[in-house]
């Protein structure tokens, strides 16, 4: 089974992995998209969080994301419109998200560092 829960490491749900984006330049999974919050659809917010900041719980069955609750709500988040594909490819955009997980930008490593 292939996880798609996502909780931070203090066991608590922040949302679901409902889609990856590959950037195929560079040969990498670039970010996880997670839905968070909402009810019935309305409300969801839809945040692109580095590959490289989710890891696999101990057990295999959930992403775990080490940020609190609050800080997770103030996670950049994406429009679920057209313009997300845009703002995917900004990399101004992408190091903006990929600072606030302290992260570095995974094209700045190349694609074998991106993987890791």
């Amino acid at each position: 089974m292939t996880p798609t829960k996502v909780k931070n490491h203090l066991g608590e749900s922040l949302g679901k992995v409902i889609d990856i984006v590959i950037d195929s330049q560079e040969e990498c999974i670039a970010y996880a998209i997670i839905s968070s919050g909402g009810f019935l659809g309305l409300g969801v917010k839809l945040i692109p969080v580095p590959w490289r900041a989710l890891s696999l719980s101990s057990d295999g069955e959930w992403f775990v994301l080490r940020l609190d609750k609050a800080e997770f709500r103030s996670a950049p988040t994406l429009e679920a419109t057209a313009r997300t594909q845009e703002e995917l490819g900004n990399r101004d955009w992408s190091a903006f998200v990929h600072a606030f997980y302290g992260k570095d930008p995974y094209w700045k490593h190349g694609p074998l560092a991106a993987r890791s």
